[in-house]
């Protein structure tokens, strides 16, 4: 997908443009009379002039009243989180999906098909809460590559990946759009069956399945704007999985805050379908909050007649909970929010798909307090609080106890040779966008957080209430596991990108920023006389990252973020990698765990070298 500059339209009255040029009110309106070079407001209602804030920042900067290192950003860059939508074939996941898009009739049309599953590969719906006059559009990406070059038909196959990679239609072109869908269907299919004929050619051949994605683009509905004022959030993403049935398996998403599960009804098929995903899903779902959707055939008229069938569905779901018996042995899976179904399930009823009914706004009523629930991050402050009080009686036993669980956390399985990928990663000439990346840092990202996700998972899974029956013992191991396995995909980074489409925060330039840290901080601290942000872009552009949009990129001054590129330094820069994937996801997301133990110890050490020093010492 081709760059262009966005049109940034944050709109700032009197007070606020005066408090971004550090001014009081009185002030800004006498450099007003003064300057007449003063951005002219856009618009001047009665209740006083209106600027873009992006005019303003412009100002400051050209008058020398602000630095570029005072980055100015849209108003559709901040807070995101993430859905995971799951279950099995054909039974409504794209229809709830589009209750999220502000398009809803355009995109049911194009992806909830009234039965048939549509849904090949995961769909990335992205809403961007913004003033911006941007049009709703749907991308192809796929990473099918040249190791499948023996299975026959691969040049036909790679020719037509290549033609639809990156290529956009807009969300209201009822017209192309459906053909468009109907190809990248197509074509998917086609990928899955090479690969599955490459798999039983080559028995002795393993090779790396391709990532297959269609990203929507879009504002978002009355519905999903209510969810997101409520927990404070400027993009929200929904991800559509692909129905489990027969062959078909469970897209594995690694990073979601919440986990929508689709059921029809509890029968045995059902079962164990939720069985199968919940198996598959445990490592990356074990931190998360999960949610039920029970789906009612029941004609609901009143209120009553909703919670009569919301009780019916507990009811039901009471029944699914039996699968999970096994899986509640170790201290971190008795606290799992998936394994109690009936507790987190809402009644799904049906609903008219062009008009908003009584049964759908109850169960919105519902899926809202449910979704701002799992939001509000209340799990992470009850376990700081628990842990508080276990530090408040015995903090020496504890930090002995604390170390003692982080020594133990097995390495990964380094390259056994001495060598690094580094140099072939600067020649590969990556650029700061993902899309005009291909795709390829975040496809190493997500496959590094399922690897980190599955290693913590197994170990803290050893950790059971017979061999540690101390309850301040099972609180810090909650809390810890708690810590790490959210920290190791919680991504930040120096750098921040403003560009329409990064992902929030830019996830492929903090990569590349964790890769290069070595570089980046030298340019930072050796050359004050030019900007944060100018080093940073030199040091990105001198290592062979490329961009259409520099000037949509700036470095914060965030002193946890510098420790973090310092301990990669220190920690990470040495250990052997043969590959793009070995180095991101050593020095990414080897990063993120490192920078997650040192927040984890800091309150225990009385220096920050003793800190930095106990950290070096840890595995990975």
């Amino acid at each position: 997908m081709g760059e262009s500059e966005g049109n940034a339209m944050e709109l700032v009255g009197l007070n606020e443009a005066a408090t971004k040029l550090k001014l009081s009110s009185t002030a800004l309106s006498n450099l007003r009379n003064r300057d007449k070079s003063f951005p002219l407001p856009c618009e001047t209602p009665k209740s006083g002039p209106i600027w873009r804030a992006e005019d303003i920042f412009k100002y400051g900067l050209r008058t020398g009243r602000l630095t570029e290192d005072e980055y100015y950003i849209p108003a559709m860059w901040g807070p995101s989180k993430t859905i995971a939508i799951v279950g099995r074939a054909r039974v409504g996941k794209s229809f709830v999906v589009s209750m999220f898009a502000d398009k809803t009739i355009h995109y049911r049309d194009a992806f909830s098909s009234g039965g048939s599953d549509k849904t090949a590969c995961p769909i990335k719906n992205v809403f961007i809460d913004t003033n911006d006059d941007f049009m709703s559009f749907v991308e192809f990406h796929s990473s099918f590559h040249t190791e499948f070059k023996d299975v026959p038909g691969y040049e036909d196959l790679c020719s037509d990946a290549e033609f639809l990679n990156g290529t956009q239609v807009s969300l209201e072109n009822t017209e192309k759009l459906p053909r468009f869908i109907e190809n990248i269907e197509r074509l998917v299919r086609r990928i899955l069956e090479a690969e599955e004929q490459y798999e039983k050619q080559f028995t002795d051949k393993k090779a790396k399945k391709s990532q297959n994605t269609i990203e929507v683009y879009c504002k978002p509905s009355d519905f999903c704007r209510t969810i997101m004022q409520q927990a404070g959030l400027k993009r929200l993403e929904v991800i559509d999985t692909p129905g489990v049935s027969g062959n078909v398996e469970f897209a594995k998403i690694s990073k979601a805050d919440l986990y929508v599960f689709l059921l029809n009804d509890a029968n045995k098929d059902e079962a164990k379908t939720l069985e199968k995903i919940v198996e598959e899903i445990k490592p990356y779902i074990a931190t998360s909050n999960a949610c039920f959707l029970y789906r009612s055939n029941g004609f609901i008229t009143t209120k009553e007649k909703f919670e009569k069938e919301q009780k019916k569905a507990e009811e039901s779901m009471q029944q699914f909970e039996e699968l999970f018996v096994h899986l509640r042995g170790s201290i971190i899976s008795r606290a799992m929010d998936v394994l109690y179904p009936a507790k987190t399930c809402i009644c799904f009823p049906p609903m008219d798909p062009e008009d908003l009914s009584l049964p759908e706004e109850l169960f919105r009523e519902k899926f809202i307090e449910k979704i701002t629930r799992a939001f509000s991050g209340n799990t992470e402050k009850l376990l700081r609080e628990e842990f508080d009080k276990v530090l408040n009686e015995n903090r020496d036993g504890t930090f002995e106890y604390v170390k003692q669980i982080l020594r133990n956390i097995p390495s990964h399985n380094h390259c056994a040779k001495s060598i690094s990928y580094f140099p072939n990663f600067i020649k590969e000439k990556h650029d700061r966008v993902k899309s005009n990346d291909y795709w390829r840092i975040v496809n190493n990202v997500s496959d590094g957080y399922r690897a980190e996700k599955r290693l913590l998972f197994t170990y803290f899974q050893g950790f059971t209430q017979e061999k540690c029956p101390e309850i301040w013992k099972q609180h810090t191991i909650r809390y810890l596991y708690h810590m790490l396995s959210q920290g190791v995909t919680r991504d930040c980074g120096l750098g921040i990108g403003t560009y329409h489409t990064e992902d929030s925060p830019a996830l492929t330039m903090i990569a590349e920023e964790s890769v290069l840290a070595e570089q980046v901080l030298s340019e930072i601290f050796n050359n004050p006389q030019k900007t944060r942000s100018e080093n940073y872009r030199n040091a990105l552009m001198n290592n062979g990252i490329t961009s259409k949009t520099w000037r949509k990129v700036y470095c914060t001054d965030n002193s946890l973020m510098i420790k973090k590129l310092q301990l990669i330094v220190r920690c990470l820069n040495r250990i052997p990698t043969g590959s793009r994937y070995e180095l991101v996801f050593c020095r990414y997301i080897g990063g993120l765990r490192k920078i997650t133990e040192y927040s984890i110890l800091r309150e225990f050490f009385q220096t920050d070298g003793d800190c930095e020093n106990f950290v070096a010492s840890l595995n990975y």
